[in-house]
This record gives structure tokens, C-alpha cells and sequence, in this order.
């Protein structure tokens, strides 16, 4: 039982790294030059009408 505890957190822990870092914002667009453009290092897509910025996940 222990073993599969452990095993699920670790799993966890390691598909975790894989998830990027997302902010919606209340910006309407209709394509991704309607967003504001950010500085470096985020990404901007225009999803479900409203502005997306993501950040990149950081290298270990």
C-alpha cells in the first residue's frame, strides 16, 4: 500500500514539470494579433475568445 502511495506522488511530481503556467484575461479577441503583444519570455493565443499568456516552464 505503501508502495503505491509513493508511487502515485512520484508520478505526480513528474508529470507536474510538464504543465505550463497559464493566465486568462478578460481581453475579448478573435485572433491571436487582437492580444496584446508581451515581453519576452511569455506567449499570447487567443482561446475561446479571450486573451491567453503563457510562461514558459523553466529548465533544471
Amino acid at each position: 500500500m505503501a508502495q503505491i502511495l509513493m508511487f502515485v506522488s512520484v508520478l505526480i511530481i513528474f508529470l507536474s514539470l510538464f504543465l505550463a503556467d497559464t493566465k486568462q484575461t478578460n481581453i475579448p479577441c478573435e485572433n491571436k494579433r487582437d492580444c496584446p503583444q508581451p515581453l519576452y519570455p511569455k506567449f499570447v493565443t487567443c482561446f475561446e475568445g479571450l486573451c491567453r499568456m503563457h510562461y514558459p516552464l523553466k529548465k533544471i
